[in-house]
């Protein structure tokens, strides 16, 4: 759902006016990290995915300092929004999860663990307990995400 998340606010169609979603959606990420306790990774994505959510949210409830007009609003979202896309990047999120989860599935979020330890991108295998609690944390995020996305059945004030 990251990367679901991702293209939405690639495709441009984010405008003044929808800020409280971001906003939730930024809380609940958040909140999720926190409640997992100390997991690095984790709370390095976190920060990096819900920070740029938070100032989508903000400008988008006009709670932006000064009288912006609608079209510097504009351009300030679109800035934020290309933000959002590097720290993705940056993270390296949609690597991270593609490894663990295939993305044509709508349920990926549900799939069954492995039973073998991967390795990671620089060929280190991961200790046991390490790529539980990543697995764990990862199941959760995505568990969030596609449930604050699920925007077809859920009307969103």
């Amino acid at each position: 759902m990251i990367s679901r998340l991702r293209n939405t606010l690639r495709s441009g169609y984010v405008l003044p006016g929808n800020g409280g979603f971001w906003c939730a959606c930024a809380a609940t990420v958040e909140q999720q990290a926190e409640s997992l306790g100390n997991q690095e990774l984790l709370s390095f994505a976190a920060a990096r995915l819900t920070d740029p959510l938070i100032q989508l949210g903000v400008i988008l409830l006009e709670n932006s300092p000064g009288n912006d007009s609608f079209f510097s609003r504009l351009a300030l979202i679109r800035r934020v929004q290309k933000r959002f896309i590097r720290s993705v990047q940056d993270v390296g999120a949609t690597k991270f999860y593609s490894r663990y989860y295939d993305y044509r599935n709508a349920q990926y979020a549900v799939l069954a663990l492995k039973t073998t330890e991967p390795e990671s991108e620089d060929g280190r295998v991961f200790h046991v307990d390490e790529y539980k609690s990543m697995i764990s944390a990862i199941r959760k995020s995505f568990r969030v995400i596609q449930l604050l996305l699920s925007i077809d059945r859920h009307h969103i004030n």
